[in-house]
């Protein structure tokens, strides 16, 4: 007898992929919270994972699990975008623990923080991102801060040094 010749079976069809439904597609400002900018004060310096949360007392407050952080210092020596990993409290109570993680490494700078100098006649400088620029008064100190621009404070200053005499 002769054998029915059989056909070989086509082989299966993986199965389609569903499209993710657009209900999966949300503004990061809504899950994570808006990116936040820490200014750490003189040349301090923040490393990953856990964190001291005596520091995080005040600021700490307002950060979520998988916000985004770019820290900088005043002194222009440090910068890093960090997200934060793991936080228990947060969220308008005080923080109990912290833990961040830097997405893109630190990026560090041979610098130091300048002081402050008397020179004799008012002067613009920068502050770091907090303070941004500043008119300093003849004697060293700080008497205007928070300038967007040089060109905005160099107008401040002008006006200062008017005010006291000191014409340039």
């Amino acid at each position: 007898m002769a054998q029915a010749a059989t056909k070989p079976e086509a082989p299966a069809e993986p199965p389609r992929p569903m499209a993710w439904p657009e209900s999966r597609l949300t503004l990061s400002d809504h899950t994570d919270g808006p990116i936040l900018h820490l200014n750490l004060p003189a040349d301090d310096r923040l490393e990953e994972g856990p964190q001291n949360v005596l520091l995080f007392a005040v600021v700490g407050r307002r950060l979520n699990r998988g916000q985004l952080i770019v820290v900088t210092n005043d002194g222009d020596s440090f910068w890093a975008l960090m997200r934060v990993t793991h936080i228990h409290g947060g969220n308008g109570m005080s923080v109990r623990m912290l833990e961040l993680r830097h997405v893109v490494p630190p990026q560090l700078a041979d610098r130091k923080e300048e002081e402050v100098v008397a020179t004799g006649e008012f002067y613009v400088r920068w502050m770091g991102s907090t303070r941004r620029y500043a008119i300093v008064a003849p004697n060293g100190t700080v008497r205007q801060d928070g300038f967007m621009t040089q060109k905005e404070a160099e107008n401040a200053r002008d006006q200062h040094a008017r005010n006291f005499g000191r014409a340039r």
